[in-house]
């Protein structure tokens, strides 16, 4: 091929990952710097999946039980109404994603449990608030039950045993919301989380769960693939962090 049509023959995702000419000369360059050294995406040997895997299953806990919650809520016909709003509160999906989940077949739900990354996350305001009270130190009305508890325990838990980078990709976090909860101790950040209702929103968009839940075999790797991509390319996380992935690709040349 010209040296020309080389220069502007284009790398696609797959290419950059499968290829080993395309991959070698990423790796490279990428690896030099902090936000990729812990990244999935450039971890051809698998050791930063193994560590997400091993060091931590409470995150393959969660998602299961997550998901569990969801298909026992929106498929089974006989949960209770009283319920069914709890969930409503606590999941921020359309009414039109709800109304899928009720028609989706139940088996289904497994298809969308990962076993590393939470497949939701706070929302925007959420995390933004904790992040003010823990600068502040200003609280709000506690809010806590028996479910609230065993829910926030496990965040806890989870937050002291990763490490920022992988915590953040663990759980969507925001790093600076993580740093701050890491330099307190578990019963303060229990604590903090008292004063907080559990609300949660997907990292991937509605269109992908909802196509893993009725596509046919042969689309389902497809599909997945695309939600796992959506989530640890910074999908409902600070914009700003997206925006500095690529100054950081543009100050390497990869990105005009």
């Amino acid at each position: 091929m010209p040296e020309k049509d080389r220069e502007l023959a284009v790398i696609t995702p797959r290419m950059a990952r499968d290829d080993s000419r395309c991959y070698d000369e990423l790796q490279k360059r990428l690896v030099q710097l902090k936000p990729f050294q812990d990244s999935l995406l450039f971890d051809r040997t698998g050791a930063v999946e193994e560590q997400l895997s091993s060091r931590n299953m409470d995150v393959n806990e969660l998602e299961i039980e997550l998901w569990d919650l969801v298909r026992e809520v929106f498929t089974n016909p006989n949960i209770s109404e009283s319920m069914r709003e709890t969930a409503t509160e606590i999941f921020d999906f359309s009414a039109s994603f709800r109304q899928i989940l009720r028609l989706s077949n139940p088996q289904n739900f497994d298809h969308l449990k990962d076993g590393s990354l939470l497949s939701f996350t706070f929302p925007d305001d959420m995390q933004n608030s904790m992040i003010n009270a823990l600068k502040s130190g200003t609280r709000s009305d506690v809010i806590m039950d028996g479910y609230h508890t065993r829910f926030w325990s496990c965040v806890a838990f989870i937050i002291q045993s990763l490490n920022i980078e992988i915590c953040s990709l663990s759980l969507g976090l925001y790093p600076e919301l993580v740093v701050l909860l890491k330099q307190i101790s578990y019963n303060k950040q229990m604590e903090l989380f008292a004063h907080y209702s559990i609300r949660l929103t997907l990292r991937c968009s509605e269109e992908v769960v909802a196509n893993i839940l009725n596509c046919s075999p042969n689309e389902l790797g497809s599909f997945k693939e695309l939600k796992y991509l959506q989530i640890i390319s910074g999908a409902r996380q600070n914009p700003n962090l997206i925006k500095d992935k690529f100054s950081k690709l543009k100050e390497m040349g990869l990105y005009q």
